[in-house]
């Protein structure tokens, strides 16, 4: 994202030229490895969350538990 390539700039406007450029930029790599951390992290919060609710609540103690 701060790593602009494959656009042309017309009138002050950037219009797209390779949008493979665009994508696989050189920050590619650190991108896709927040994204990936980021969706693990927020999915295990998930989990973590609804098996804490279930524990207060008292329902299903045995596989919140787990």
């Amino acid at each position: 994202m701060q790593t602009p390539v494959g656009f042309e700039m017309r009138d002050g406007i950037a219009f797209p030229v390779s949008w493979f450029q665009i994508v696989f930029n050189p920050s590619f790599p650190y991108r896709f490895v927040h994204m990936l951390v980021a969706a693990y992290l927020t999915t295990s919060l998930v989990v973590l969350a609804v098996g804490a609710r279930y524990l207060l609540a008292g329902r299903f103690v045995e596989e919140a538990a787990r």
